[in-house]
């Protein structure tokens, strides 16, 4: 084959947003090396040499890599799956917090109480159902000791007083505690309604057992 080829569409490489998704629970290093590898104008796949080299995950993701240079090849790819699994395990969880909310709280508001409102009952059992579900089905890649890391590495800690990433910690801990045979959606219901998850609001001090609406 001889002159140059054209992709019909624009190159995952160029794309800002699967950058991000692709650099989580990447060290500084690996994420600055990435981030020059994949940064770069349309059409950068395998930096435009697809007879002399291949990248390593399929995606455009990972590290580009020479043909006769292929040691660890797909470490990228599988890394980036197991952060798809866990991505999916919190659409999972978000979905039931919706369903389960409505039945608890009478005035639950999505808007101003749900899930990505930080310190709500939601917040709480969002990470409680979504850590639990983790919990019993692990990134295959890690196993579950390293699936329980990656899940509280990704709270974005930022000091000892920070009570919404205190949060989390404490209520994905808490799922981590749940017998892998229960059910994680009503364990963590029941745990909520009985005042076994943490929630906070706005000028709190500290965590606090979550308190759902009596209000009809």
């Amino acid at each position: 084959m001889s002159g140059h080829s054209a992709w019909p569409s624009r190159d995952p490489l160029g794309d800002y947003a699967i950058f991000k998704n692709s650099i989580r629970g990447l060290d500084k290093e690996q994420a600055k090396q990435l981030k020059v590898e994949t940064l770069m104008p349309p059409y950068g796949f395998v930096r435009n040499d697809s007879i002399g080299k291949f990248d390593t995950d399929g995606r455009g993701l990972g590290p580009v890599v020479g043909i006769a240079g292929g040691i660890g090849l797909g470490v990228a790819g599988v890394y980036g799956a197991c952060w798809l699994h866990l991505d999916h395990i919190q659409d999972q969880a978000n979905a039931a917090v919706g369903a389960e909310m409505r039945k608890l709280d009478p005035n639950y508001d999505p808007i101003s109480d749900g899930p990505k409102i930080e310190g709500t009952p939601a917040d709480a059992l969002r990470h409680c159902i979504g850590a639990c579900l983790a919990n019993q089905k692990p990134c295959f890649c890690f196993g579950r000791n390293k699936t329980q890391a990656l899940i509280q590495g990704r709270e974005d800690y930022t000091g000892p007083t920070d009570l919404a990433h205190d949060m989390d910690r404490a209520n994905n801990t808490i799922a981590f505690g749940i017998p892998l045979n229960s059910d994680c959606v009503k364990t963590c219901v029941d745990a909520l309604k009985n005042g076994g998850l943490n929630c906070f609001t706005v000028g709190d001090q500290n965590l606090s057992p979550c308190k759902l609406s009596k209000n009809p």
